[in-house]
């Protein structure tokens, strides 16, 4: 049964990648014994939603994915919500999946910084794995290795 008080978001435009990446999440999550629900949407603004919904029950969001290239969003815009995000919540830990090759662009380059995980487009399965395992794994803990 899912834990009402925490919440797993994402944001992916692209159904299939959405999928995958939610069942990535939903496998991990059961693997590490954790009993958020998770919710992958399709759009920036219903994120947005999502968080403020979150923020204004007072769930835990202990981690988000986003999609960097959004049709509702500029990457620039993206990057912002994530820094939002971090202010508003700092425990949740946050993936952002990308197209747009890491090094390419200034955005990518300055969010780097922030407390945010990268994973390119095409991804590994086993390297998403590693990174959403790392993210929901509690900061006393190592992570399970496979």
């Amino acid at each position: 049964m899912a834990d009402p008080e925490r919440i797993i978001l994402g944001v992916e435009d692209d159904e299939q990648i959405r999928g995958l990446v939610n069942q990535v999440v939903n496998d991990v999550r059961d693997t590490l014994g954790r009993k958020e629900a998770v919710v992958f949407l399709g759009s920036m603004a219903s994120f947005n939603d999502a968080v403020h919904e979150a923020k204004e029950h007072e769930k835990e969001v202990p981690l988000a994915v986003f999609d960097l290239d959004l049709p509702d969003s500029t990457i620039t815009d993206t990057l912002t919500r994530i820094a939002e995000l971090e202010n508003k919540m700092p425990d949740t830990r946050i993936l952002v999946v990308a197209s747009t090759p890491l090094g390419s662009t200034k955005e990518a380059i300055e969010a780097i910084g922030r407390n945010v995980q990268f994973i390119g487009k095409p991804f590994d399965i086993d390297t998403l794995q590693e990174l959403v395992t790392t993210a929901l794994t509690p900061k006393t803990q190592e992570p399970m290795s496979q």
